[in-house]
């Protein structure tokens, strides 16, 4: 049949018919080389005891230019057979009532039935689209022989165009009952090693700290608590401890050794791990690295365990070891937290310079005043000496302060100030000045007094200023000493100073003048 020439009425009544097919099932090959990835689509009818197959579609894809395993490009094939497939049965009319998918590579089978999450991107990715479009009971085996997919990535002589060919026809065992079918292996390793990720394991020993020291609010009970605790472990051992109900100084100096040692474990484990390594194996020695906080302190490890800094001093005989060679600690642990503080006790809550001279005479803390301001602010006993008292919001100006339109001295403020030496005579007599001050417009008026008595007030009063306070609505307000709203402090007593220093510079330049003529 050429091309141009129009079909038969035999073929076209075939056609015709063929969607009104039962028991049709698709049956996909897949198969890849190093060189090309293939995918073959059949579909299988007439299930009455003479099926019969027809070729429906193929794809072959050519083989990336960056090598593949062959494992990657069987699961390329299996994820272009079933987009193939996807594509083909949304095309056709007729009604597919099972579907076969069959591969060769046991590899593929495998990533498919175990968890993909174990596996590279590359598989886990394409088993999760595979998944998708197809199930998991419609994947089955078929040796190389009978894989029709070969016939597409492993050309030997050339491609057969043989109408006859297995690659028209499909494989032979399609045209038998499912009884003939290739048999599928057990499967018992549902996991394989191929494309699995690489899982990390870290060994090593954690040893916990023989005493939890955020437990504790105090130094001198969290080192009798750590001496109690090393005479019970030398008695768990079966080693003569003391049988004394009290701690010897000995037992103390062991206990603080315990702590300093926890303590630098806790915040320099990699440092004390490269320090024992140096000490044990010299002629293989590391470096501390430089981000290290101890990378400048030239730090060391004596017999004790305690990790301690060089100083310039060692050749001192008067001084002693621990001044030479300071223990070094971090400042943000909890236990030389309890140490500062224990020192902040010891010198009264004093100047933190001492306590910071005091703790450098055995120990090295960087930022050490930082932790003696902390503990300073969360001592009670500084926060109580060093609080001031909240003065409460001051009250309105009086209504003799604020009133408008009235004569001058209708409120008036009196106050005092002196004493000055008045030359009476040929003796020195002792003179006050009072201030009377207009609590409106802020007028002064000055009179001298002789005395401090009531007696020379109210004369004073009465002879210069009779009109004024004897009329009869005159009231007398007293003012209380600390009410700075009612006039004591702006009022007159602003004046005060000031017309105090002015009258003395005034009567000191009278005074050099009399001394010159």
């Amino acid at each position: 049949m050429d091309w141009d020439e129009p079909i038969s009425e035999e073929l076209l009544e075939k056609w015709t018919n063929s969607s009104d097919l039962k028991d049709v099932e698709a049956h996909l090959f897949v198969d890849a080389s190093e060189v090309a990835c293939a995918a073959v689509l059949y579909l299988r009818y007439g299930n009455n005891g003479n099926p019969k197959c027809a070729l429906v579609a193929a794809k072959m894809k050519v083989a990336p230019l960056k090598p593949l395993s062959v494992p990657r490009l069987e699961l390329q094939a299996a994820m272009l057979g079933t987009r193939l497939m996807d594509s083909v049965l949304r095309s056709l009319d007729i009604r597919v009532t099972e579907r076969f998918v069959w591969t060769d590579s046991s590899t593929v089978l495998s990533w498919l039935r175990s968890d993909s999450r174990r596996y590279h991107q590359f598989v886990a990715f394409r088993v999760g689209e595979i998944l998708t479009s197809t199930s998991l009971d419609e994947w089955h085996y078929v040796p190389s022989k009978l894989n029709n997919a070969n016939t597409a990535t492993k050309w030997k002589g050339g491609p057969s165009f043989d109408p006859t060919n297995t690659w028209f026809t499909a494989p032979e065992f399609l045209r038998e009952a499912r009884d003939q079918w290739p048999l599928q292996p057990a499967l018992n390793r549902t996991e394989t090693e191929a494309e699995l990720r690489s899982v990390f394991l870290f060994h090593g020993t954690v040893s916990e700290p023989l005493l939890d020291v955020s437990r504790f609010s105090n130094w001198y009970r969290l080192l009798r608590a750590a001496a109690y605790v090393l005479r019970a472990v030398q008695r768990f051992k079966g080693k003569k401890a003391l049988q004394t109900a009290f701690l010897v100084k000995k037992e103390l100096v062991e206990a603080e050794i315990l702590i300093w040692r926890q303590v630098q474990a806790e915040s320099y484990p990699d440092e004390c791990a490269i320090l024992r390594r140096n000490l044990t194996e010299p002629s293989k020695s590391i470096t501390i690295p430089k981000s290290s906080p101890l990378y400048r302190l030239s730090a060391f490890i004596d017999e004790s365990g305690v990790v301690r800094m060089n100083s310039r001093i060692a050749a001192q005989p008067t001084v002693s070891y621990d001044t030479k060679y300071p223990i070094l600690l971090p400042r943000k642990h909890h236990a030389v937290y309890l140490l500062t503080e224990s020192y902040h006790r010891r010198y009264q809550h004093g100047n933190g310079e001492t306590v910071c001279n005091e703790m450098r005479q055995r120990f090295h803390v960087p930022g050490l005043r930082v932790l003696i301001r902390r503990v300073s602010k969360q001592c009670l006993t500084c926060r109580v000496k060093k609080a001031v008292p909240h003065p409460p919001m001051m009250a309105a100006l009086p209504e003799t302060r604020v009133t408008g339109m009235i004569r001058p001295f209708t409120h008036t403020g009196v106050d005092y100030f002196g004493p000055m030496l008045v030359k009476q005579g040929r003796c020195l007599v002792k003179r006050w000045v009072a201030l009377f001050t207009c609590l409106t417009v802020r007028a002064v008026h000055l009179e001298i007094v002789h005395s401090l008595s009531t007696q020379s007030c109210i004369q004073d009063i009465h002879e210069d200023c009779a009109v004024t306070f004897t009329n009869t609505n005159t009231s007398w307000i007293f003012n209380p000493p600390l009410a700075l709203h009612m006039g004591i402090h702006g009022a007159w007593c602003v004046p005060s100073r000031r017309l105090c220093s002015i009258l003395l510079d005034i009567l000191t330049v009278l005074a050099m003048k009399s001394s010159r003529q």
